[in-house]
């Protein structure tokens, strides 16, 4: 659990270092019909990036350097405790 919030932190350390766009010229195009939507998903997918085998998917880009660099984001911690339960339903 500890690894996930964590990686939590990382990844959204990772989003806030992304820069932004500067001015209208850099805006998103529009996606005006069917075919302009498949070349975007086609441009955008992040299937087989990592290779055929990886089952991480962005997660990979949670290097141990990034959550570091999360962890010293925090400046308070509160504990909480989440029991979970194992047995079968």
């Amino acid at each position: 659990m500890r690894i996930l919030v964590i990686g939590l932190i990382a990844l959204g350390a990772v989003a806030a270092s992304i820069p932004q766009a500067q001015s209208q010229n850099s805006a998103r195009p529009t996606i005006a019909n069917e075919a302009d939507y498949h070349r975007a998903m086609k441009e955008l997918s992040n299937w087989g990036r990592w290779g055929n085998d990886d089952e991480l998917g962005a997660a990979n880009l949670i290097t141990p350097v990034k959550r570091k660099q999360a962890l010293a984001l925090a400046t308070e911690g509160l504990l909480r405790m989440h029991p979970i339960s194992w047995s079968a339903p």
